[in-house]
């Protein structure tokens, strides 16, 4: 919403929350002419009932799916932020989705929305990418024997998560406040920071460790 509004993006986002905010209705099998690339929707409920995924498409060449909160590296998302109740009913739904996103190439690379560190996994793992063939190889769920299999797995694996994530469903339906006005921070004069550093201020240096390395006197 913030790009849309600062940028003139296009929001798209699953029809069926019938959102408060100016976007683009998806549901199955919709598609978006990207320029040359072509986005579709997929049906993958699960994490959410809307849930969809977006395959990424040259032509028919499959070039990667966004999977969002559906499969996820070395799991899939949890199913049971829209209440307990209906955590069981999401996670059969969930194995089907991850046995339709299965059937695509081996190859095509997955993006999920969720990684390292996300209260919306089950359980948390630690890589951000992954294929379809890495997932059908390695990810446990993937090979669960049977959907009931697959159902106690998942539940099993469920921790918790804060508080507001019951909130999440309805604000992101409405879209969230914007910011406006300038985001910057104010320029910090050598002077001001020698006066912060007297009364007991910290620098913390911020640049990876590998760029930071090669700055150093002697380094390679």
């Amino acid at each position: 919403m913030q790009l849309a509004a600062d940028e003139g993006a296009t929001a798209l986002a699953s029809a069926a929350r019938h959102r408060e905010f100016a976007h683009i209705p998806l549901a199955e099998g919709d598609e978006v002419d990207l320029g040359g690339l072509t986005l579709r929707a997929l049906a993958t409920p699960g994490h959410t009932d809307e849930h969809l995924s977006y395959l990424l498409l040259d032509g028919s060449q499959e070039l990667g799916v966004f999977t969002g909160g559906s499969l996820i590296v070395g799991s899939a998302a949890r199913t049971d932020l829209l209440g307990a109740d209906l955590a069981g009913e999401l996670a059969r739904a969930q194995y089907r989705s991850l046995r339709r996103l299965a059937a695509l190439p081996d190859a095509t690379p997955v993006w999920p929305t969720h990684g390292a560190g996300s209260f919306c996994s089950a359980p948390p793992g630690a890589a951000r990418v992954t294929t379809i063939g890495a997932e059908k190889a390695g990810n446990p769920l993937l090979n669960a024997s049977d959907e009931d299999a697959f159902t106690r797995h998942l539940l099993a694996s469920l921790g918790s998560y804060p508080a507001y994530f019951g909130r999440l469903a309805e604000v992101n339906r409405r879209g969230p406040a914007l910011v406006a006005g300038s985001l910057g921070l104010a320029p910090l004069t050598a002077v001001a920071l020698r006066a912060l550093l007297g009364e007991g201020g910290r620098v913390i240096d911020v640049r990876p460790i590998a760029d930071f390395a090669a700055g150093q006197p002697g380094s390679p």
